[in-house]
């Protein structure tokens, strides 16, 4: 299997947990695409159209489930999210990551000022 080509390629080819879980995923996808700042919970959830309880247990299913990884934000700055990408092939496509080696890509800090 060739490296995905970008964040969001990626994104669409891992098995989630759930349809939230994937809509996060791939909006924290296109975020990193896009280089922009490291969106807030409330952001993700607007972003998929669920309650910002909602989207917080999304984000945290999505770390325990080894897709991302999770920088708590000093003060009011938005918290650090990095995908967990790795050029794995076909047979151990849907393993979770935390089981193979992977890369990180991060998606940016938005200042608290």
């Amino acid at each position: 299997m060739s490296p995905a080509a970008t964040a969001t390629d990626w994104a669409w080819e891992q098995r989630t947990g759930n349809a939230t879980q994937k809509a996060v995923l791939l909006f924290l996808a296109r975020e990193a695409d896009e280089c922009r700042y490291g969106p807030t919970t409330r952001a993700i959830a607007e972003a998929v159209r669920c309650t910002q309880k909602t989207a917080v247990d999304a984000v945290r299913r999505l770390r325990d489930g080894g897709f991302i990884e999770v920088a708590l934000g000093a003060g009011t700055a938005s918290n650090i999210y990095r995908l967990k990408i790795a050029d794995r092939p076909p047979e151990d496509r849907y393993q979770p990551v935390s089981e193979v080696v992977a890369t990180s890509l991060p998606i940016g800090r938005r200042s608290s000022g």
